[in-house]
């Protein structure tokens, strides 16, 4: 093919391979070179048809043997189209002889016709060798046609018809070509042979040059293949391979591949960059691969299919293959596939063999003998054969899927499958639910005391009545944060969870649809769209809730509530003597709630933590529902005892009032309220809102009432109301028994009439000590008020008792 090395102007005609046809016209002198040019322009698009088609066989033109001995083989009539782009065609059935005979004389021929000349090399030579069958063009002459004798010297009679025909070609397959593809050419034994065979076919798929190419993008295969090999040589594009045939001197035909080199046509791909990626090509290799391990397998002598290994027997394996399961040659597919073999058998229905089958062919096929190997799955065929077919990377099946039991410490498990099951065998297990699931009935069916780990997959969970977890042991609940919601249209709770060893609760939303009316039956007042009752460890955290607006205090976003102190309390709720021992009753209870987003209903409450030892509410954000509508109160810590209260880094928008710590007990001992050990309350941020009720209610930032050691620090305090100045209201309030030590410092308090009003009530501390120290340090310092009227209001008889230093009013 000539290269135009200049540059070409659009719009030139290029007629390098033009095909050139005779133009006939009135009074041309017709001769026969002019019809002779006319048929070859006519075999020249032929031929460029053909080549756009592919190459390869139309249908026919199977092969079998009809003498071992003496070398015959039988060949069906067909079509097929060479690499030239020629069509061949077989009229009739044929037996053709691949040795010579003593009476064989040569065939007569004239040549080739088009670009196929007169095709040499080849033959049989006596002795072990590998050759390929060919169907290959060829011209001969056929009958006399008288001539016009015009001239004396022209001959009176001359060829009639030239009649292009088809004739068989055996090439041989020289050893050192065999040798440079690292084939041995003479195996021994028929388990060896099997594995040669093997081998050569795949030399002839073009493997492992195919393969190789799938590890570098946009790459053709490398050409090194058996048959490209030989296209150097005799092997031309004018033939068809029809078969790979092995014969010995002795044995006569030892077997016949027909599949190692037989393909449907089938075209090339656009671009040859991609060819060992797509094309119909490459269908046409899959298929011939299945076919090719079809044909040897059946060969196989039947004294060795019980125990058979394809390690021993095959050298490649096809992508997917069929092993007999209930006829006479039946194989065991996981003996057969060895350590290739999946964990588990998989039943396959008929009808979804086709789909299965055609994707597994465009994979690559497997060769036993090499480096790290894929696995492959086995489908038992309801009736039928079992189909190994390799593993895909979205293999179905859990037990197929590959498993670092190592890095997942579960140490000697490879699989997902027995992860899983290794997984549920453990004491502490994972529920996992969705909102289609009965969940209420799952945890029903829990033994009393059970440990439980509740995962609530994402969806909306709209609920008839509160899920309840109750006389449980520790109790793990999370989900996906905003995308798991669970809704009660009929309470105000969505979920509750009562007399159980502990609780975490994470990653949830949960809304309450109603507001409630009194005490229920766990003997608890004012209810949460998450509530909590007699549990005593409780971690709360990234928890989404809101409760419903109402015009009285009927429902909270988050209540932890103690309701009966000690073992007698625990008693009188009946709980179960297990979850009774898992209570730790004896020990301090503690409520953690932190980092949570809550949406508070017009007049009702955020948090409500009673009666528990330790508190402890951080960085938890709350704000109304309705803008225009403040919440009744947003942080409320109450009951009748405390160890320590802590209160920090929250914010408390459009509440009437912001944050209230409230304990006390009317029958301790000598009437004297009992208050918490140590309170801090500091670096809140609280907004507080008037609304449109009664306008002389109590309204504060932050209040707190009975405290032995107290600290309030950076809190800043708004009022978010123009008429606050008018009514009663304080940033900051406390009132109670405090002891020793109080410390409020560096608060920021805006737009309310009082920033800090302090009226501690009796026992006061006494006076100063006879060392002239004072026995307690009440300190108010650093503390800013703007637009207020005084920073700080308290009784003449309590300041002796505190000391005050740059508090500012501005």
């Amino acid at each position: 093919m000539t290269t135009n090395t200049g540059s070409t102007i659009l719009g030139k005609a290029l007629s390098e391979q033009a095909i050139r046809n005779v133009n006939f016209f009135n009074g041309r002198l017709v001769t026969s070179r002019d019809m002779a040019r006319t048929q070859e322009a006519q075999r020249e698009a032929d031929a460029r048809l053909g080549q756009a088609m592919g190459a390869g066989i139309v249908r026919g033109l199977e092969i079998g043997i009809d003498n071992t001995a003496q070398r015959q083989l039988s060949v069906t009539a067909g079509l097929a189209i060479s690499a030239a782009g020629q069509t061949l065609c077989l009229g009739a059935a044929q037996v053709v002889a691949l040795a010579p005979t003593a009476d064989a004389t040569a065939p007569v021929s004239t040549g080739g016709f088009g670009r196929c000349g007169v095709l040499s090399g080849g033959g049989y030579v006596a002795d072990n060798g590998l050759y390929l069958l060919t169907l290959a063009p060829v011209m001969v002459d056929e009958g006399k046609a008288p001539v016009l004798a015009l001239e004396p010297g022209n001959a009176r009679c001359n060829t009639d018809a030239v009649v292009e025909a088809v004739q068989f070609r055996l090439l041989r397959v020289e050893a050192t070509l065999l040798a440079s593809l690292g084939l041995d050419a003479n195996p021994v034994g028929a388990a060896a042979l099997s594995k040669w065979r093997s081998a050569v076919a795949y030399s002839c798929f073009g493997y492992p040059g195919l393969q190789n190419a799938h590890a570098l993008l946009g790459t053709a295969p490398a050409s090194g293949s058996l048959l490209d090999a030989m296209r150097l040589g005799a092997l031309s594009d004018c033939d068809v391979p029809l078969a790979l045939v092995y014969m010995t001197g002795s044995q006569g035909i030892a077997f016949i591949d027909a599949w190692a080199v037989r393909r449907r046509v089938a075209g090339e791909p656009a671009s040859q960059t991609w060819s060992a990626w797509f094309g119909p090509g490459l269908d046409a290799l899959g298929e011939a691969q299945l076919a090719q391990f079809q044909q040897q397998l059946t060969e196989i002598p039947g004294g060795s299919l019980v125990g058979l290994k394809a390690g021993d027997w095959f050298s490649w394996l096809p992508p997917a293959g069929f092993l007999d399961a209930t006829g006479a040659r039946q194989l065991d597919g996981r003996t057969f596939l060895d350590t290739l073999k999946p964990a588990r058998t998989v039943p396959l229905a008929p009808g979804d063999v086709r789909a299965l089958l055609s994707q597994a062919l465009r994979r690559d096929s497997v060769k036993l003998d090499g480096g790290t190997q894929p696995r492959f799955r086995l489908y038992a065929v309801d009736g039928g054969p079992q189909l190994f077919v390799r593993e895909a990377p979205n293999a179905p099946h859990a037990e197929e899927v590959w498993l670092d039991g190592e890095r997942a410490r579960l140490p000697g498990i490879n699989d997902v499958q027995s992860a899983i099951d290794a997984l549920r065998g453990r004491v502490c297990g994972e529920l996992s639910v969705w909102p289609e699931l009965d969940v209420q009935k799952l945890i029903d069916g829990l033994r009393p005391g059970a440990d439980l780990h509740l995962c609530f997959e994402a969806g909306h969970y709209d609920l008839k009545r509160p899920l309840r977890l109750e006389g449980l042991g520790h109790v793990i609940v999370h989900g996906g944060g905003l995308a798991s919601v669970l809704e009660c249209a009929e309470a105000e709770s969505a979920l509750i969870i009562a007399n159980c060893g502990s609780a975490t609760v994470s990653e949830l939303t949960l809304a309450g649809g109603s507001l409630g009316r009194g005490k229920t039956d766990l003997g608890s007042g004012l209810m949460g769209a998450l509530t909590v009752i007699d549990v005593p460890q409780v971690h709360i955290e990234r928890v989404a809730a809101t409760c419903l607006s109402g015009a009285e205090l009927g429902a909270a976003c988050i209540v932890v509530r103690q309701t009966a102190l000690g073992v007698e309390g625990a008693k009188e709720r009946k709980t179960s003597g297990e979850a009774l021992g898992k209570l730790g009753l004896g020990q301090s209870t503690h409520a953690c709630i932190s980092d949570c987003e809550l949406a508070i209903g017009a007049a009702q409450l955020g948090i409500l933590c009673v009666n528990n030892d330790l508190t402890d509410v951080r960085r938890n954000r709350l704000n109304t529902k309705v803008s225009k509508r403040p919440a009744e109160r947003g942080i409320v810590v109450a009951g009748s005892q405390a160890i320590e209260v802590s209160i920090e880094h929250n914010s408390v928008i459009n509440a009437a009032q912001g944050i209230a710590i409230g304990l006390s007990r009317n029958d301790s001992p000598e009437g004297k309220p009992l208050s918490a050990e140590r309170a801090t309350v500091s670096f809140n941020k609280v907004q507080v809102a008037l609304g449109e009720r009664d306008r002389n209610r109590n309204r504060f930032g932050i209040f707190v009432g009975n405290a032995n050691s107290l600290l309030l620090e950076g809190n800043r305090v708004q009022a978010i109301d123009a008429n606050f100045n008018k009514i009663l209201m304080e940033s900051i309030r406390l009132n109670g028994v405090f002891g020793l030590h109080l410390v409020v410092r560096a608060n920021h308090m805006s737009d309310t009439p009082t920033g800090i009003r302090f009226t501690p009530q009796a026992p006061l501390p006494k006076e100063p000590t006879e060392n002239g120290l004072k026995s307690c340090l009440w300190l108010f310092d650093a503390n800013l008020a703007e637009k207020a009227e005084e920073v700080i209001r308290m009784d003449a008889s309590v300041a002796p008792l505190v000391v005050k230093r740059d508090n500012l009013s501005v």
